[in-house]
């Protein structure tokens, strides 16, 4: 009979069950790019729903996404930590550095876009989309570690939502930065 810790162990490292949100870069970039910014908080919550399932944690994945700033370090912390993924290959990022980095372009863009000035605004808006740039590099080594672990396994499916939303993000999106730099 396995024991709890030896289950948990298996679920985190079957090798037929991708490790974390695993999706393509380019999906990253495109969904970041379209929904303004907001699927990094989608990434995050999924992220989050996988570290609960995995580590059997109480915690609630919605929230812990919905407040990412502040639960960005510890997010990056564990995926950078996580033993299954350090015995496939140790990670080339600092967890602190690219979530000190994803928070102060969130903020800094945020408070940017509050300027009366339409060009800080603009700007402002622009800095805060640019914020997944710091996530990229946790999701490349997500990617890495899945695709050593088992070259034959799926990305996670595009939902319904995320078509949803390039479907009416992408003009959304090309009318934004028209009205931007047109005014």
């Amino acid at each position: 009979m396995e024991s709890l810790q030896q289950q948990q162990y298996s679920k985190r490292s079957n090798p037929n069950e991708p490790q974390f949100f695993y999706i393509p870069e380019s999906h990253f970039i495109i969904m970041s790019l379209i929904t303004l910014g907001l699927f990094n908080t989608y990434w995050i919550y999924r992220n989050w729903k996988y570290i609960k399932e995995k580590d059997d944690l109480d915690i609630i994945p919605f929230w812990r996404a919905v407040f990412g700033l502040f639960f960005i370090h510890s997010l990056l912390n564990e995926i950078a930590n996580d033993n299954g993924l350090n015995k496939v290959d140790a990670p080339t990022f600092s967890a602190s550095v690219l979530a000190t980095g994803w928070v102060v372009m969130n903020v800094f863009g945020n408070v940017l876009a509050r300027s009366e000035n339409l060009s800080f605004g603009s700007i402002g808006i622009l800095i805060s989309i640019s914020s997944f740039i710091f996530l990229l590099p946790v999701q490349n080594y997500i990617h890495h570690i899945n695709k050593t672990t088992n070259q034959n396994l799926a990305y996670s499916a595009w939902s319904f939502g995320q078509t949803l939303c390039v479907m009416i993000g992408t003009p959304l999106l090309i009318l934004a930065l028209i009205g931007s730099f047109l005014s």
